[in-house]
């Protein structure tokens, strides 16, 4: 379903004139370098690193969430 609307999104992009290749092309190479690493990481470390990177993540999107909430002038 991602890779579809992917897809999707870079037709409707390309059919607008508003893709910007070269920007593209680094973040696909670093979106696979990153992809890359982190599946080494895990199945090197497994569950010990994996488990509290999700809290923390979960944590913090929590706090975001949170502050716009409370603060919605401060985030636009």
């Amino acid at each position: 379903m991602n890779l579809a609307s992917n897809i999707g999104s870079l037709i409707t992009a390309f059919s607008a004139g508003t893709v910007l290749l070269g920007v593209g092309l680094v973040c696909a190479v670093g979106s696979i370098a990153g992809h890359f690493l982190g599946a080494g990481v895990t199945i090197k470390n497994g569950s010990r690193i994996v488990r509290p990177t999700v809290v923390v993540v979960l944590v913090l999107l929590t706090l975001k969430i949170v502050s716009e909430l409370l603060f919605p002038d401060f985030w636009g």
